[in-house]
């Protein structure tokens, strides 16, 4: 028993103050799978596996069950779902902007290389013709 918040980056389970268990904390993109669970006999109940964070004191594999009281399941299963492909939408997009540009070097020096307002260019000349005609304005 305990109550359960869902932010846009976690998941976070506190306990009742007489449970031997404190609380839980998973970040939305380290669960690896959810399972909406509708047995026969019994109240309709989620499980997931996540993947344990380095020092969190659990281990691979770990699975949790979620069952309300006298909640709706199905409703915060929704919410989970659409709040956790956000975040991990949102990690992907950082990530990706944290990627930047690749660092680039000079060419060494050589016949080929071509010059274009005194910077070393790679590109074949019919290219820089065709890119000639362009102007590129920074704000």
């Amino acid at each position: 028993m305990g109550r359960i918040w869902l932010t846009d980056r976690r998941f976070l389970f506190t306990s009742s103050p007489d449970s031997s268990f404190d609380s839980l904390t998973v970040p939305l993109p380290s669960i690896l799978t959810t399972r909406f669970e509708q047995p026969t006999f019994g109240a309709n109940y989620l499980s997931f596996e996540i993947k344990p964070s380095s020092g969190g004191g659990l281990t691979d594999g770990t699975g949790i069950e979620l069952r309300f009281k006298n909640q709706a399941m199905f409703q915060f299963v929704a919410l989970l779902e659409k709040t956790r492909e956000r975040a991990i939408y949102m990690r992907r997009q950082v990530a990706q902007e944290d990627e930047g540009l690749p660092s680039y070097t000079s060419p060494a020096e050589s016949s080929t290389v071509t010059l274009v307002g005194d910077v070393p260019v790679d590109n074949p000349p019919d290219v820089l013709k065709w890119l000639s005609g362009f102007i590129i304005w920074a704000a």
